[in-house]
C-alpha cells in the first residue's frame, strides 16, 4: 500500500505576520505545494492520501479553493483521499466540508468517535474521527473499534502525544504501544518527526507542508512510502517551495548600523530566493544605533523576503536617567520595575521600549 501522509496544510491561511502582497504570495505557494503532492500521488501511483487534520483554515477558506481542491483530488481517481477534520477545520454545519460536494474517492470522518473505513478489497482499514469544535477532549484509543489483525490498520489522529492535559485529543505513548495499529498518522504538530515505533506500532507527525511564519523554519513536506503488514517503509519528502529561516548577529560595540551592515549582508547572501529571512540583532550597542531594513535590502538581492528584529540592549547610563528631571527621566522611571524584572521576556520588552522611547524623546530617527 503506497501512502502519502500529510496534514496541517491550512489552505487560505491569512499569513497575518506578512504584508498583504507577501501574504498572497505565501497563500499561492501553499496551494502550489498541495498541488505538487497531488501530482506526486498521480506519478507515484499512491493508493492512499491521508490528511490528518487542518486541511483548511476554515475562517478564511473560499469556495473557489474548495472547488479547486475537489477537482485535483478527482484527477487521481485510483487514489483514496481520507480526511480527519482538525481543530482549525472542524466538521460542523458551516465548515468547508459542507461548502461543496467532494468527489467519490474522498472520505471525510464526521464523528467525534473513532470509526473506520475499509479501502476497497485492499486489506487496509483506516480509522479516524473528527473535531466538531476547536477543541476535542475525552478522546481515547480504548474506544476504537476492534481491529482485524489480519489486515493493515492505520489510525489518523489529530492531537498531542504525551500531553494528557491538552484540549487537543491527547494520547499517551502507552496507548500507542497497546493500540494494535500498524501505523498512526499524526497531525497537529507542525514540526515533522522521524518515524518512531512503540511496541509494534509505527507513528509520526507529518508536519506542515509550508511554514506560515518564523516559528516554522526550514523546508516542509509530507511522509511518503509503503506500508505492509508488519513492515513500514516511510520517509519525508519536501514539497515546500520556500522556507522561513532566522539568523542571529551580535552587533555589540557598534555605534551605527553602517558599522555592521557589510557583515550582516554577507550572512544574508548565504540564502537564496527560496528563503524568507529574519535577521535578529543581539548585543549591547550605543544609544545612537538604529537598524535600517531598507539599507540592508538595497545591498542584498536575495533572499526573497528580508526583515530585521532588533533584540539589542542600549548602553545607557541608568544612574543619570534615574535622577533626570526631564521627560526622559520620567519615562525611565515608569519602566524601571520592568527593566529589572525576574521575567526575561518582560526585561527584553521594557529595554526595547526604553531604547525606542528615548530615541523619540530625543528626536532621533527610528527605522524598522
Amino acid at each position: 500500500m503506497k501512502i502519502i501522509h500529510t496534514g496541517d496544510i491550512h489552505l487560505d491561511s491569512p499569513f497575518t505576520s506578512l504584508n498583504p502582497i507577501e501574504a498572497e504570495k505565501r497563500r499561492n505557494a501553499l496551494r502550489s505545494a498541495f498541488s505538487s503532492m497531488i501530482l506526486y500521488a498521480k506519478t507515484e501511483k499512491a493508493d492512499l492520501f491521508l490528511i490528518s487534520g487542518d486541511l483548511f483554515d476554515d475562517e478564511c477558506v473560499t469556495k473557489d479553493t474548495c472547488l479547486t481542491l475537489c477537482k485535483e483530488m478527482a484527477s487521481v481517481p485510483e487514489c483514496s483521499f481520507i480526511i480527519t477534520p482538525g481543530n482549525h477545520d472542524p466538521y460542523r454545519e458551516n465548515s468547508p466540508y459542507n461548502l461543496v460536494t467532494f468527489p467519490e474517492n474522498v472520505y471525510i470522518f464526521t464523528s467525534p468517535e473513532i470509526t473506520k473505513v475499509e479501502i476497497g478489497d485492499s486489506g487496509v482499514c483506516v480509522y479516524g474521527s473528527a473535531y466538531l469544535s476547536d477543541t476535542k477532549e475525552g478522546y481515547t484509543l480504548e474506544k476504537a473499534p476492534l481491529i482485524d489483525k489480519t489486515k493493515i490498520n492505520i489510525l489518523m489522529h489529530h492531537g498531542d502525544v504525551d500531553a494528557m492535559s491538552s484540549p487537543y485529543s491527547p494520547i499517551s505513548m502507552r496507548q500507542i504501544e497497546d493500540s494494535g495499529f500498524d501505523y498512526i498518522a499524526l497531525g497537529h504538530v507542525h514540526k515533522g518527526t522521524e518515524i518512531k515505533k512503540a511496541g509494534n506500532t509505527y507513528f509520526a507527525y507529518c508536519g506542515c507542508i509550508e511554514g506560515r511564519d518564523f516559528g516554522e523554519c526550514g523546508f516542509k513536506g509530507a511522509i511518503v512510502g509503503e506500508i505492509q503488514k508488519g513492515n513500514v517503509n516511510l520517509h519525508h519528502v519536501r514539497f515546500s517551495s520556500k522556507r522561513y529561516e532566522i539568523v542571529s548577529h551580535d552587533v555589540t560595540g557598534c555605534s551605527s548600523f553602517s558599522d555592521c551592515i557589510a557583515d550582516i549582508a554577507a550572512k544574508c547572501a548565504e540564502f537564496g530566493e527560496d528563503t524568507l529571512l529574519r535577521v535578529e540583532l543581539t548585543g549591547v550597542v550605543s544609544e545612537s544605533f538604529n537598524p535600517d531594513t531598507e539599507a540592508l535590502q538595497s545591498i542584498v538581492s536575495k533572499p526573497s523576503y528580508l526583515e530585521i528584529k532588533d533584540r539589542t540592549l542600549a548602553l545607557l547610563n541608568m544612574k543619570n536617567l534615574k535622577e533626570d528631571k526631564t521627560l526622559a527621566g520620567e519615562f525611565y522611571r515608569a519602566l524601571e520595575e520592568k527593566l529589572f524584572s525576574e521575567d526575561e521576556e518582560e526585561r527584553r520588552i521594557a529595554s526595547g521600549a526604553l531604547k525606542y522611547g528615548l530615541r523619540a524623546i530625543y528626536g532621533l530617527e527610528i527605522k524598522a
